[in-house]
């Protein structure tokens, strides 16, 4: 279903991508829904309703000549482009996978059971970020629960990101088997344009 006015907008049931030229598939979701508002695009602002993918399923290849399976996909245009505003309402996205294949090392990572909820997302200004998810890896070897809650902020011009209110824990087996329960509380500073990284209140 699409929408062109007040808002560019499409409501999707199930797609999938596949890799360029190839069956494989790429990626795939049950249901995605958008919509943006087309008056602020005028002004190079992008202003986005809540975003909302559902049953998300994206497998990455790194190929074992370093190239990616998704490189096809991106632009070749690396001329510098003007920084484009943007504030979106809010993202959900409920039961996703996402896995990683290093086909030159061997190395698999898989996560299972994604969700992740945002309040409101825009540059420069604190959001909230709530995420559960189950990830395996082989190398090294780890099968664990992890969930994080957040207000993280971004401010790409600036190079001044930070993470406030960090509540992190994983889970499971890690590395030689043995189960553990790794927690993190408290934030990080980072900022890049003066050199300076601050873990005070970190534990």
């Amino acid at each position: 279903r699409l929408s062109f006015w007040p808002k560019i907008g499409a409501d999707l049931g199930a797609v999938t991508l596949s890799e360029r030229g190839s069956d494989q598939r790429f990626a795939a979701i049950q249901h995605a829904k958008v919509a943006l508002a087309v008056l602020p695009l005028l002004k190079k602002q992008i202003v986005v309703d809540t975003i909302y993918l559902d049953g998300a399923q994206v497998h990455v290849i790194k190929q074992a000549d370093g190239r990616f399976n998704f490189d096809d996909l991106l632009s070749q245009d690396e001329s510098p482009s003007e920084q484009i505003n943007f504030d979106v309402q809010g993202i959900q996205v409920s039961n996703a996978a996402i896995q990683f294949d290093d086909e030159k090392s061997g190395a698999r990572y898989q996560v299972e059971r994604l969700n992740l909820s945002t309040s409101a997302v825009a540059l420069k200004k604190p959001f909230e970020v709530s995420t559960q998810f189950h990830l395996t890896a082989n190398q090294p070897a780890i099968n664990a629960d992890i969930s994080v809650q957040a207000k993280l902020m971004a401010d790409p011009e600036a190079k001044h990101f930070s993470v406030q209110g960090l509540n992190a824990q994983l889970k499971g087996d890690v590395l030689d088997g043995q189960a553990v329960t790794l927690t993190a509380q408290g934030g990080i500073d980072v900022d890049a344009e003066k050199s300076a990284l601050d873990v005070a209140g970190l534990k």
